[in-house]
């Protein structure tokens, strides 16, 4: 399984499937993030958005 690529193949055969997968998932997945662990990875984000809103 390849999920950059969101294929899947068997050894030793020529099947080759593609899936869909959500992307925040993919992303988890990729990087071994929970939830938690994905909001971090956007801190720097979401940090400017605050500081740009108006209050």
């Amino acid at each position: 399984m390849n999920l950059e690529a969101q294929t899947l193949s068997v050894k030793g055969t020529t099947f080759k499937e593609t899936f869909a997968i959500d992307a925040y998932k993919k992303t988890c997945m990729i990087n071994g993030y929970d939830d938690i662990d994905y909001l971090l990875s956007k801190k720097e984000r979401i940090t400017a958005f605050e500081a740009e809103r108006s209050y």
